[in-house]
């Protein structure tokens, strides 16, 4: 049988899935850089600049 698990929870786009699980606000954001620089490294040059470039523009709307 093929998995039957039910979702009972999604983070929303731009918050910390971290915080979500309940660790504490500073271990969460580390966790979240953490994980963020590893999957920067493993995409492609180009992607990289295409991720960077919302970040920033995000960042600046903010």
């Amino acid at each position: 049988m093929i998995g039957t698990s039910i979702i009972t929870h999604v983070t929303p786009v731009g918050r910390n899935i971290f915080a979500d699980l309940g660790f504490d606000p500073e271990e969460a954001e580390a966790l979240l850089a953490e994980t963020d620089k590893g999957i920067l490294s493993e995409l492609p040059q180009p992607a990289v600049a295409v991720v960077e470039s919302i970040a920033w523009s995000d960042a600046k709307q903010s």
